[in-house]
């Protein structure tokens, strides 16, 4: 295995157990969400800023706020991360204020949205990103309304803050979206085709090409006998796809992190899955290998992609198990 890897997985997990021990009330999902973006950035978790951080936020936000939910301890990763965190927050959230207007959905995925444009170095350029990623949005909606939701508003975002032309992404997922249909046998449905198709219209190139290639992708783990997720993992599938190594060495070295990811305490069978645990090894190994040029001017995305995929995905597990208990609680009343 590749040395820096090997650093990437032990600095993930010595993350994800110092911030468990602090946070141990945002649970095990979240906890490592918050491990993946400190190791994303190649840093220790500083659990002390991380505690200012969210007194900085508590600050800036009533009880109620949407901030002090699900997404905040991936919120005050972040903040801890950057040089000024009041700036930061403050910066996030008046993104988020602008994203939120006029619109009825979770709260979450807006506020992951919000982060996007901050994390790219953008927030002096919010107004006319957001209009760009409210036009995209709209355009989802219009040629797939029953499969867009408020869960598709971070890619929305990731792709509003490319130099791609409305109508080009637009043109470009649909173009993923019926190919990997029609040409892939994938098995998946029709919402992880979309959320597939959106990342892979995130960088340029020949669609059809990309979609190949992600099928390629997932055959090969297949063929190794490992079950990519064909769910919400799904989508991750798109962040490999720019990975400069051969198609056999990343899936070989991807399975080879998983299992070393698995022998420690969070990513354990009895904490995470196997389809999840491929995930985030596919995330590290494309962290160490990936040198893909988005069509953003001037910044690489794919540090941006791969913590927003993991925080949107495990975000939509924790509304659906929130959603699960409550129905469990209901029908034994």
């Amino acid at each position: 295995m590749n040395t820096n890897i090997q650093r990437k997985i032990d600095l993930l997990a010595a993350n994800k157990n110092a911030i468990s021990k602090k946070f141990s009330m945002e649970g095990n999902m979240m906890s490592i969400v918050s491990a993946f973006i400190f190791t994303g950035a190649g840093k220790e978790a500083d659990v002390e800023k991380l505690k200012e951080c969210r007194k900085i936020l508590k600050q800036h936000t009533g009880l109620l706020s949407s901030f002090r939910s699900t997404t905040e301890l991936a919120v005050i990763s972040r903040m801890a991360l950057s040089e000024d965190p009041e700036k930061y927050f403050l910066d996030v959230k008046a993104a988020y204020d602008k994203i939120s207007r006029g619109k009825f959905a979770d709260n979450s995925f807006m506020i992951i949205a919000a982060t996007c444009i901050v994390e790219q170095g953008r927030a002096s350029e919010m107004d006319a990103i957001i209009s760009k990623f409210n036009e995209i949005y709209k355009r989802m909606g219009k040629e797939h309304p029953f499969l867009t939701s408020s869960e598709d508003m971070s890619l929305a975002m990731l792709l509003a803050l490319t130099d791609k032309s409305v109508d080009q992404i637009i043109d470009d997922m649909e173009t993923c979206y019926k190919y990997l249909k029609k040409e892939s046998k994938m098995g998946a449905g029709s919402n992880a085709y979309q959320a597939l198709s959106g990342v892979l219209a995130i960088a340029d190139g020949n669609m059809e090409s990309r979609c190949d290639k992600a099928t390629e992708i997932y055959k090969t783990f297949i063929a190794h006998k490992q079950k990519y997720g064909r769910d919400y993992e799904f989508e991750s599938l798109g962040a490999l796809v720019d990975v400069n190594v051969d198609t056999e060495t990343l899936v070989t070295e991807i399975i080879e992190v998983a299992d070393a990811l698995k022998k420690h305490k969070g990513f354990g069978s009895w904490s995470i899955d196997q389809k999840m645990r491929l995930m985030f090894a596919g995330f590290l190994v494309s962290q160490e290998y990936s040198n893909v040029e988005t069509s953003v001017t001037g910044t690489m995305l794919s540090s941006t992609i791969a913590a927003v995929i993991v925080e949107e995905i495990v975000i939509m597990m924790c509304i659906i198990a929130a959603t699960t208990a409550a129905a469990t609680a209901n029908a034994t009343n």
